[in-house]
C-alpha cells in the first residue's frame, strides 16, 4: 500500500475516530444534578411567607439528569439559555429587579457526563416558568412527557404577568408528546422514576 493511500485510508476513519457514541445504558438508575442558575430579588410575599420569616431569599434552580437502564430524561432545563453564554464560558446574568443568572450552559454540564440532548429519551418540566425553560428547544428531539392541562396553558395566549417565555418551549408544540393522563405515571415501567401530577406552582 503506497503512502498516499495509506494516507487516503487514516483520514477517511477520522469521522468514526472522533464521533461521540452513546453512552452505554447503565445497571441501575443514576440521578445527576446540575447547576442551572440562581434567582435573587423575588419577593417572599409570592409564596406566602412575610420578609422576616425568611433569612435567605435567593433560589437555586437544579436540573435534573435520570439514566435508566431503558432510557434518559432530563428534568428542567434551566433558567439561561446555552445560546446566551460567550464563548469564553463566562456567568451570564438577566433581568432587572428579578435576577437570573447562571455559570455553567447546561449542555456542557451534559456533555461532562457523557450525554448531549439527542442521547435523551424523556423531556418533563416541573412546570412552564421561564427559570425552567430556558434551554427546552434543545430536547424537541426527545418525547416530551406533560399533562394535557400544563400544554394547553403552555400554547394558550399568554396571560398578563405571567413568568413565561413562549420562545423558550416553542419547538415542543410539534415534538413527539405523551399526554399523560394519571396522577402518578411510571416512566420506564418499573416504578423507578415517577412524575406525579402537582398542579399549581
Amino acid at each position: 500500500m503506497t503512502s498516499r493511500v495509506l494516507a487516503a485510508v487514516c483520514l477517511a476513519s477520522l469521522p468514526h475516530a472522533f464521533a461521540q457514541t452513546a453512552p452505554k445504558p447503565p445497571k441501575s438508575v443514576r440521578l445527576y444534578v446540575f447547576d442551572c442558575g440562581v434567582i435573587k430579588g423575588l419577593s417572599p410575599a409570592a409564596f406566602n411567607f412575610k420578609q422576616e420569616e425568611v433569612k435567605a431569599t435567593e433560589m437555586v434552580v437544579p436540573c435534573y439528569l435520570i439514566v435508566h437502564p431503558k432510557g434518559t430524561m432530563i428534568w428542567d432545563t434551566g433558567t439561561i439559555a446555552d445560546s446566551a453564554f460567550k464563548p469564553d464560558g463566562s456567568p451570564v446574568t438577566q433581568g432587572t429587579g428579578v435576577i437570573m443568572s447562571a455559570t455553567k450552559p447546561l449542555k456542557t454540564q451534559l456533555a461532562a457526563v457523557g450525554y448531549k440532548p439527542s442521547d435523551i429519551t424523556y423531556l418533563g418540566l416541573s412546570h412552564y416558568h421561564s427559570d425552567h425553560t430556558a434551554n427546552a428547544n434543545d430536547f424537541a428531539g426527545s418525547t416530551w412527557l406533560v399533562h394535557k392541562e400544563e400544554r394547553d396553558v403552555m400554547f394558550a395566549p399568554p396571560q398578563p404577568g405571567a413568568i413565561i417565555a413562549t420562545a423558550s418551549f416553542s419547538a415542543l408544540k410539534d415534538a413527539k408528546t405523551t399526554i399523560i393522563k394519571t396522577d402518578d405515571y411510571d416512566v420506564f415501567g418499573d416504578k423507578t422514576v415517577i412524575v406525579k401530577f402537582a398542579p399549581g406552582h
